[in-house]
């Protein structure tokens, strides 16, 4: 996928985001050969002995640590450690240690750090976090039926994925369209409704006119979504 996806876009800039099983040394080869960076969460076991570089070097520069108190007294520690070998390959790491999570977040990256961009880097880890929670593990079990195998045929299983995107792309836009704290019912109530709608309202021609005008959407979730034609 990655040799592909170099040949569709050679001068787009990617910065891959991994989970723990991904830290390898064939990964580390594929980002350095496609000229891509990466930020990977990393554990202990990933790679033992990298994972001892980081702790013996974090202990011996305490000036590469810093902390900071966030709303509600949650505070935030940060270290990290550049120059980690392994393989020979060159890799920096980067720690936050959470007071309102029970473990650390560490992550790995071939991005130089100091400390304001140890935070970034953290930042951007967790993201990934994120997209796949907010994304996938809601296609998966939140009524989209992503592990669902609809049919046997590639084609077939591709354009049935992309539909699903399309869906979530609109439930996302409704969603951040409104106030959900001010209704009385469920989200699963509001997709029921949403769901309804798409299969018994008929368009009109003003729809039909309007879906084709370029449109701009700014998403508020105080204000109901505001929709602005082009000109």
């Amino acid at each position: 996928m990655a040799e592909k996806l170099k040949k569709a876009f050679p001068n787009l800039p990617i910065c891959v985001t991994t989970d723990s099983l991904y830290p390898c040394k064939e990964m580390f080869e594929t980002c350095r050969k496609l000229g891509w960076h990466y930020i990977m969460r990393f554990k202990d076991g990933s790679i033992p002995s990298l994972a001892k570089q980081f702790y013996a070097q974090a202990s011996a520069c305490p000036g590469q640590s810093f902390h900071e108190v966030c709303g509600d007294k949650v505070r935030l520690d940060y270290r990290f450690v550049n120059g980690l070998t392994y393989e020979g390959f060159t890799i920096n790491a980067a720690e936050l240690r959470d007071s309102g999570v029970k473990y650390p977040f560490l992550f790995i990256t071939d991005y130089p750090i100091v400390k304001y961009s140890c935070k970034r880097i953290v930042e951007f880890g967790r993201r990934r976090w994120r997209i796949e929670n907010e994304g996938f593990k809601r296609q998966k079990k939140h009524g989209y039926q992503l592990t669902h195998m609809f049919s046997k045929d590639y084609t077939a299983m591709k354009i049935h994925y992309f539909l699903i995107q399309v869906a979530h792309a609109i439930s996302q836009l409704w969603e951040h369209s409104i106030n959900l704290k001010s209704l009385r019912c469920s989200l699963k109530e509001i997709h029921c409704e949403l769901k309804m709608t798409f299969l018994t309202v008929l368009l009109t021609a003003e729809d039909i006119e309007f879906a084709g005008l370029r449109k701009r959407i700014l998403l508020n979730r105080d204000n109901p979504a505001i929709v602005l034609a082009a000109v």
